[in-house]
């Protein structure tokens, strides 16, 4: 074991924090704290011993580290092993972890290596046991730290457009009129003059409404541009017993989603556009929600196709794999690839009964195949960040209710709107129904959260002009 690089250490005489040398100069500056006191403090060793150490850390010491070849050896050295501890704290029962249990002891390390002014600040987020049975608790106390905010309120995609930009900040403050709503529905299109050959793009909230639409654009955008579609259909083993074929059918007609990242059918043609359904390479940006060009396919040979029609033909199993490129890959030379493409494998996923929409299913299934899917049609969520220059929406909510839609989420409806550059690229298949639109506002405490991040930047600049203007 290397031997723990001594130094020194200063507790200031005001407030009682301890640094190395550099955030004592540091803390000098910008506290005008004069008095330090030079002080011995553990080594991670003796941190590491557990409540028999004379001179451990307790909950309430509190130290401010500047980044030292000390510090990252620390970090290097109990880095893993105590995040993996908190992974088995956090899948454990609270009441089976003794008092001073590997986690008590390693809890005050935790704190020694990342102290409460950096990285991970733990101790102010609460004790383990407070957020164990809610992760959102944990996250929102976390959220709730950052005091340096920096809000981005200008319409960028939308900046040529006055009209459409001025429509969206009233969609954000909840003003809507119906001048507003008659300018939407003023846009609503036919079914026969949808055609996604021409870079139209779709935004739903409903997953199947996406299966079905996006099934229809590969079909019309492979016509157009005079290419073959292939139709993969993944593979499904049951784990015990038989199912009838209504089962399997049904089966497979349950799409991707975020529980699932594997669809039932992958319809397939060279040169569209398809969007990635988990990290894969995340260093080379292959990550969730990604969007690339489907560069080609490798059929799998134990799967031979059947051909439906002169330029569709059916694989009862999935591709070997499927190369993607992107404008994030031209640069790539991977071995064996051509220039410029990643390739993607299928992955096995599987269905459980006690997933809500797999309820149907007697027994568990492993679903095999490509974890991508074509990008015509988008969910509201995965299109966050993404701009078009004429879309398709669908304005309404996830559930039924006596037959009709349910009202549209405000998250939904402000989301889908603001990702086109203009008012003339918004497209809608049916009418926006009133109760879709109009009153459409986000929640109080989203709006209280809002207000509380507007008094944060607002506290922000000014302390920036405060520090810039001395």
């Amino acid at each position: 074991m290397p031997k723990h690089r001594e130094s020194k250490h200063y507790k200031c005489d005001l407030c009682g924090l301890t640094f190395l040398l550099k955030g004592r100069i540091q803390h000098k500056y910008k506290t005008a704290h004069d008095h330090y006191t030079e002080v011995n403090l553990p080594n991670p060793e003796q941190l590491a011993a557990g409540p028999g150490a004379s001179t451990r850390l307790t909950m309430s010491d509190s130290v401010t580290w500047s980044e030292s070849n000390v510090t990252a050896e620390m970090r290097r050295k109990y880095d893993v092993p105590i995040r993996t501890l908190l992974r088995e704290c956090q899948t454990s029962p609270i009441p089976a972890l003794p008092t001073e249990s590997r986690w008590n002891r390693n809890r005050r390390l935790y704190q020694r290596i990342f102290p409460e002014d950096r990285d991970i600040p733990f101790a102010r987020i609460g004790t383990f046991s407070d957020t164990t049975d809610d992760a959102e608790v944990c996250g929102c106390r976390l959220w709730h730290m950052f005091k340096t905010v920096v809000l981005l309120e200008e319409q960028v995609r939308a900046r040529n457009d006055p009209q459409f930009g001025a429509l969206l900040d009233r969609v954000r403050n909840g003003l809507q009129t119906q001048q507003d709503l008659k300018l939407l529905n003023a846009n609503v299109v036919g079914r026969p003059e949808i055609t996604f050959h021409n870079g139209l793009r779709a935004i739903t909230p409903l997953n199947r409404n996406r299966w079905a639409l996006n099934m229809e654009a590969v079909v019309g955008w492979a016509r157009f541009h005079k290419r073959d579609i292939g139709i993969f259909v993944s593979t499904h083993t049951w784990r015990n017993g038989t199912v009838s074929p209504n089962t399997i059918a049904q089966t497979i007609g349950q799409g991707d989603d975020s529980a699932c990242k594997v669809p039932g059918v992958f319809f397939y043609a060279q040169g569209m556009p398809v969007v990635v359904n988990k990290n894969i390479y995340t260093a080379l940006k292959v990550v969730n929600g990604a969007e690339f060009t489907a560069a080609d396919i490798i059929p799998d040979p134990n799967y031979p196709g059947y051909y439906l029609a002169d330029d569709v033909t059916i694989y009862f199993g999935p591709p070997s794999g499927i190369l993607l490129q992107s404008e994030e890959t031209k640069t790539f030379a991977i071995p064996s690839l051509p220039a410029g493409t990643v390739l993607i494998r299928p992955t096995s996923h599987t269905l459980d009964p006690t997933n809500s929409h797999f309820k149907f299913l007697p027994t568990r299934c492993t679903r095999r195949g490509l974890p991508v899917a074509p990008a015509f049609v988008l969910t509201d969520y995965k299109a966050q960040g993404k701009t078009f220059l004429e879309i398709l929406l669908e304005l309404r909510g996830t559930r039924m209710t006596n037959g009709e839609p349910s009202r549209c989420d405000f998250t939904s409806l402000y989301v889908q709107l603001s990702r086109c550059t203009t008012l003339q690229g918004v497209k809608f298949l049916s009418p926006v129904r009133p109760q879709d639109f109009i009153g459409n506002t986000l929640d109080r405490s989203m709006a209280d959260g809002m207000r509380r991040l507007g008094k944060l930047a607002a506290e922000t600049v000014q302390a920036y002009k405060r520090r810039h203007s001395e």
